[in-house]
């Protein structure tokens, strides 16, 4: 899965959370930290992005065509505790 939303300066940006961190949080959590403050976004099917990149720089995103946001980004740049915790846990037992 992938966070689609579109910055102020109407340029697409799109996130690909890794598996390791939605081992000990949602898609939404990663979406609320690192969407910028009030901008709509999409959790979409890795499918839906194209895998050529060569006009990546064009691509243009049509609200219209999709559903309502999923989410709206937050005012927040970093992870509640809680996950930061269950991150750290996560990484000390793999390295035991």
């Amino acid at each position: 899965m992938k966070i689609v939303f579109q910055n102020p300066d109407l340029s697409i940006g799109i996130i690909t959370p890794s598996e390791e961190i939605l081992l000990v949080c949602t898609i939404e959590d990663v979406a609320e930290k690192d969407v910028p403050e009030n901008c709509p976004y999409w959790i979409v099917a890795d499918d839906v992005i194209s895998a050529d990149r060569l006009f990546r720089d064009a691509w243009e995103l049509d609200g219209s065509a999709l559903d309502d946001p999923d989410g709206i980004g937050g005012a927040g740049d970093e992870f509640s505790q809680e996950i930061v915790d269950a991150y750290k846990n996560m990484a000390g037992s793999a390295n035991d």
